[in-house]
């Protein structure tokens, strides 16, 4: 290959509007309401996705970036060979459901490459092992801006009402496009995203989606360089490949169904390739209505995909909870330019449609959780409709936040609901422990869930590695989110800093509802926490496998816990985080005596639930609470060690219970 002088990647090759953040607000609004309204407009009594609405098909695959890329390609997550499972969902590009004659030839593809390690540019678990792709079969966007956008978001919305009215409604349809439906002035004028909008609509072929090539439209970042991103069908796609030719008004569905009989006979590949910004003129980073010309910079493939012969039949459903965004993505690989900042929005419509569907707002960690068993998502999705007859749902999707100089990831769900409950993480799992009693509480309160500094996927931090510390932390985040005087519910490690925060700090709590944590002096603890809390050789725990700690406490001591949510507790845990996650409980010997020379002194309410088949935290410990608190009620719930997630209705009506004593006592 010759050598070429690239465009070098800078910030400054940014143009964004000082506005965008009005323009995006109004986005925002547009598709969060579309996605509310979608489960009647559609008429499928679901809520479906703004764009790419229908699902041609959900495959699982393969990716190898390859080894012999030359060295500006080989950037980011290109820079060495290795292999990644991807999940590729083919879709209409279309707003709605329908035939697919009626949706038209324009297509979707979005990769959902697994094993990417780095923080993503995300609010939603930007940790999550996760690299998305979002490509169109077309080179370029239909916009530029965000004040363009926010009209012609509208308009494709309504384009099927445009063209319903025949001749006259087409020219509304150019005459609004161009004008902002008389908005704009006329040096604003939409002449170039009007070009790109009937270049797609009237040059996109009608071809099969295997055989078919999807861009990024927009550009990114490639590490040192500016680049386009695209994925092509291989050129031997072509000889295995049984339809060649479509008939969109042969039945109401053709994509899916010919993506569903080619992958049942034959595999399919596809290159991942890369076009590097040569000249800023030719190939301008703020208007994606233009095609970079490959005669200046070809495309290098720097990946192949490969997708195995499959049953297609039932990953539609699998793929329904998934989220897309060109977002989640590392930062070496960043969208460039204001419409790629807009669509920052697939956030905001992905939470609503999560919502309505009783989705989990979690992002997979492994393309097995999307696949195999049922699937797990889906499976969760079911299950979440009720509990031992109780209302439930999953936990709102998570976020993260700096706390007191520790980035701590929590879920709120942001109710008028007084009063506010504030939820800490267990361990060995994570703030997603709560899903069973969500709902039910979140139906009576606002209620915010937390993974402690150190505990679930927040950072942690060795001066807030003790019970103390930790009750220090809570008054700070209480502060820092506004809470106001929160009911406290802190099971397990929470339980012994929720008590010192009441000690130290009574004007911040209204309660507290504790238990599964140890508390007791002399320590009364079952093993294998009894070993971590005293054993004088904490090193030997270096190595532990922290998968098997968690599958073993799952599987001997929790009830029924859903895959994905497993997948989360492993993650939290994984590498060195147990292991220095033990230092909090390895402080309990010296803390626990001063805890229980305050116990006395806290005028706080306190509700302690014991559970009566709890071997690693016995009851000893909940008894040991309430004969020393004032103000204290001990339920016994028929549970394990894991109550919240083996009783939960009666977990959630203990707290319910809680709220209203003290509401009553005023």
């Amino acid at each position: 290959m010759q050598t070429q002088e690239f465009v070098r990647y800078s910030p400054d090759l940014e143009t964004i509007d000082p506005d965008l953040e009005k323009y995006l607000a109004k986005i925002i609004e547009f598709w969060e309401q579309k996605g509310r309204e979608s489960p009647v407009v559609e008429g499928t009594g679901r809520a479906v996705r703004g764009a790419h609405a229908k699902a041609i098909g959900v495959v699982r695959g393969e990716l190898d970036i390859l080894g012999d890329v030359p060295a500006p390609y080989a950037q980011g997550i290109y820079a060495r060979p290795c292999r990644h499972d991807v999940a590729l969902r083919f879709s209409s590009a279309s707003n709605h459901l329908g035939p697919d004659a009626q949706l038209g030839p324009v297509l979707g593809l979005a990769l959902k490459i697994f094993g990417v390690d780095g923080v993503k540019l995300v609010d939603e678990e930007p940790e999550a092992p996760t690299f998305d792709l979002v490509l169109k079969n077309s080179p370029t966007f239909i916009a530029n801006t965000a004040k363009h956008y926010l009209f012609i978001e509208e308009i494709g919305n309504n384009l099927g009402q445009y063209l319903a009215r025949g001749q006259a409604g087409f020219h509304d349809l150019l005459g609004d496009f161009v004008t902002g439906k008389g908005t704009l002035e006329q040096h604003e004028w939409a002449w170039d995203e009007l070009f790109a909008f009937i270049k797609t609509a009237t040059r996109t072929p009608v071809r099969n989606p295997l055989l078919t090539t999807y861009f990024s439209m927009a550009a990114v970042r490639h590490g040192d360089y500016v680049a386009k991103v695209r994925v092509a069908a291989a050129a031997g796609n072509t000889e295995r490949a049984r339809h060649h030719e479509l008939d969109l008004t042969s039945g109401p569905d053709v994509y899916g169904p010919v993506v569903a009989d080619e992958l049942t006979a034959n595999g399919f590949d596809f290159d991942l390739q890369v076009q590097l910004c040569a000249d800023l003129d030719k190939m301008p980073v703020n208007r994606a209505t233009v095609e970079w010309p490959e005669k200046l910079s070809p495309y290098v493939t720097v990946g192949r995909i490969r997708v195995p012969p499959q049953d297609v039949s039932r990953n539609v459903e699998a793929g329904d909870a998934l989220a897309f965004n060109q977002w989640r993505v590392t930062d070496q690989h960043r969208p460039l330019g204001e419409i790629m900042n807009v669509r920052r929005i697939y956030t905001a419509s992905a939470k609503v449609r999560r919502t309505l569907n009783h989705q989990p707002q979690l992002e997979p960690t492994s393309v097995r959780e999307v696949f195999d068993q049922g699937p797990p998502l889906a499976r969760a999705a079911e299950r979440a409709a009720t509990v031992d007859g109780m209302a439930t749902t999953h936990v709102p999707g998570a976020r993260f936040r700096t706390v007191d100089g520790v980035r701590i990831r929590y879920a709120d769900s942001e109710g008028s609901h007084e009063p506010t409950v504030l939820l800490t993480s267990p361990w060995p799992e994570s703030l997603y422990a709560f899903a069973p009693i969500w709902a039910t509480l979140a139906e009576r309160a606002r209620v915010v869930a937390v993974d402690l500094p150190g505990f679930g996927r927040s950072e942690r931090r060795d001066d807030l590695m003790s019970p103390r510390a930790m009750g220090g932390f809570l008054g700070r985040l209480i502060s820092e989110l506004d809470l106001g005087r929160p009911y406290v519910v802190a099971p397990d490690v929470g339980t012994a800093a929720a008590l010192f925060a009441a000690a130290d700090h009574p004007e911040q709590l209204a309660g507290l509802v504790v238990g599964a944590g140890g508390v007791a002096v002399p320590v009364q603890l079952g093993d294998p926490l009894k070993s971590w809390v005293l054993d004088p050789d904490l090193e030997k725990y270096r190595h532990t496998d922290p998968h098997a700690v968690v599958n073993t406490a799952m599987d001997t001591h929790a009830h029924d816990v859903p895959d994905e949510i497993r997948a989360d507790y492993l993650t939290s845990y994984e590498g060195d985080r147990f292991f220095e996650s033990m230092a909090y409980v390895r402080r309990y010997p010296e803390e626990l005596p001063v805890l229980a020379e305050l116990l006395p002194t806290i005028a706080t309410p306190v509700t302690i639930i014991g559970a009566l088949h709890d071997r690693v935290v016995p009851m000893a410990n909940a008894e040991f609470l309430a004969e020393r608190i004032p103000d204290s009620r001990l339920v016994v719930l028929e549970a394990g060690h894991f109550a919240w997630e083996d009783t939960p209705a009666e977990y959630a009506a203990t707290i319910l219970g809680a709220l209203k004593n003290q509401s009553e006592s005023r």
